[in-house]
């Protein structure tokens, strides 16, 4: 989940995810079209969010198509609905029990 967080944290690479988001499936190509940063910068975005598993790559031909990995994306929220709602569940016990 680390790798995920990390990914997250900077906003180029949520431009990208949202940008891949809004269209199915973009090339690097058409991702760099899209934004102010050199063909290495996007490479190394791109092979942070690859690593974070949060886009699938697939080789077509001579193009490599980037994918939102949706299977990711439910583990991260269903992480975080469990982690606050035992928050939640365990904080009105405890104004219950007080009350």
């Amino acid at each position: 989940m680390k790798k995920v967080f990390d990914a997250l944290s900077h906003p180029d690479r949520r431009a990208i995810l949202e940008l891949v988001k809004q269209s199915g499936e973009l090339n690097a190509s058409e991702i760099v079209e899209q934004f102010d940063f050199s063909k290495p910068t996007l490479s190394h975005h791109l092979k942070v969010l690859t690593d974070s598993e949060l886009l699938v790559r697939e080789r077509r031909g001579q193009f490599v198509y980037f994918q939102i990995n949706q299977s990711i994306f439910e583990e991260v929220l269903g992480l975080m609905v469990d982690l606050f709602s035992t928050r939640a569940a365990s904080t009105s016990k405890k104004r219950m029990s007080e009350g």
